[in-house]
């Protein structure tokens, strides 16, 4: 079965992420000082806020902390405002200070793990997370940021964890499974994130990009027809997003209806005419339709779209093997490795110009190189079969 290469390297692309929202926390009854002057000043605080009067605002909560300095909602309320105004050092401040007034509050601790995460400090944003989820079990957000610390971590058995809690917390949320099915793709569970897709459209039927990527791993798997029906369905609930109209077509070709595919990669180049993934892919289609010249003018058209993309150059280098062109060929190939040394297709690519003009120690090590990389197991079956046929 020949996997339609972009789709895999779409499926090893797909990443869990989480943004972290301001949590603004609600105006509370104090038990001390003054506290219709206090929640007075935090109402119009927030009204500036709304306005996006960040200048009113900061006026606003430095006359509430001056006022009431032991109380902790002025401080996060200020700390919000510097960072909307890109003034991390003194939001952390302010965080701390109201922390440390009040240790308890949830929302004071999850706007600083956001802070954290946005300036990439993920440690900090851990231990504020981790000491949320042990004042609040229940806090989902909690454990579906600290999933995605976890992930950047490669921590993927506590980021499974994590994911799992929510779910059990949530269970009627579409949306996580779809995340924790995110991740087990990061792991090639493939059979693992088709249970988590299935039970997403199953809680929401009009989940678009469930079927869109539960078709994506089906296409992997070979289930050509499950994989057609489920992008069908993707295309149908989004006929304005382009990405399932070029799984789609990959299945297409795959099937030997070129047509088909042409007529859908044309419609995923009308909805996004700068994208270059349609014209890679349907450089494919012409190539495979013997349409070399064709297939040579989509390629060039998606490597000057693709900025610089290594996947375009290995598209081309295999249009112009096609043509005999190995020069070239090997140009593309060898720009490709140093652009990316993980990209196991061009290694396998070049390995087999190299055994076709007959430089055996070349091919050889090419091929021992997609072993040693991350690859797909139709490539791995590919570099094994050279090798044992070039050791022979």
């Amino acid at each position: 079965m020949r996997v339609w290469r972009w789709w895999q390297l779409v499926l090893a692309g797909v990443l869990l992420t989480l943004a972290l929202s301001a949590c603004t926390p609600s105006i509370p009854f104090f038990s001390s000082g003054d506290e219709a002057g206090l929640e007075e000043l935090l109402a119009n605080g927030q009204e500036a806020l709304q306005k996006g009067d960040l200048d009113s605002a900061l006026d606003i909560y430095n006359e509430a902390v001056d006022k009431y300095p032991n109380e902790s909602h002025p401080y996060h309320q200020r700390a919000l405002v510097h960072a909307q105004s890109g003034d991390i050092e003194n939001a952390l401040r302010d965080m701390d200070r109201s922390i440390e007034r009040d240790p308890t509050d949830a929302s004071h601790i999850f706007f600083r793990a956001g802070i954290y995460l946005n300036i990439g400090n993920l440690q900090g944003a851990l231990e504020d997370l981790t000491r949320l989820i042990e004042l609040d079990p229940n806090f989902v957000e909690a454990y579906l940021a600290r999933a995605s610390i976890y992930y950047a971590q490669n921590r993927l058995d506590e980021a499974l964890a994590d994911l799992g809690t929510a779910i059990q917390l949530r269970p009627n949320e579409a949306e996580l499974y779809f995340r924790r099915a995110s991740l087990y793709l990061t792991q090639n569970d493939y059979q693992g994130a088709i249970d988590d897709l299935s039970k997403a459209v199953e809680i929401n039927a009009e989940y678009a990009e469930a079927y869109y990527v539960r078709g994506l791993v089906q296409q992997v798997q070979g289930d050509l027809e499950s994989a057609f029906a489920d992008l069908s369905k993707a295309v149908e609930l989004a006929p304005d997003q382009p990405q399932p109209y070029v799984a789609r077509a990959g299945i297409l070709q795959e099937m030997e209806r070129y047509e088909d595919a042409l007529t859908d990669l044309q419609q995923a180049i009308n909805i996004t005419p700068q994208s270059p993934e349609p014209y890679a892919a349907r450089a494919e289609v012409y190539q495979a339709m013997g349409q070399l010249a064709r297939a040579l003018d989509d390629a060039n058209r998606a490597i000057d779209l693709g900025q610089g993309d290594p996947r375009f150059l290995v598209t081309r280098a295999a249009i112009l093997a096609a043509q005999d062109n190995n020069t070239q060929a090997l140009r593309d190939l060898d720009s490709a490795v140093e652009i990316d040394p993980g990209l196991a297709q061009a290694f396998l690519q070049r390995g087999e110009i190299y055994e076709k003009l007959g430089e055996k120690d070349k091919a050889i090590e090419d091929f021992t190189r997609v072993l040693s990389i991350p690859a797909s197991e139709q490539m791995l079956e590919q570099a094994r079969a050279a090798l044992a046929r070039l050791r022979s």
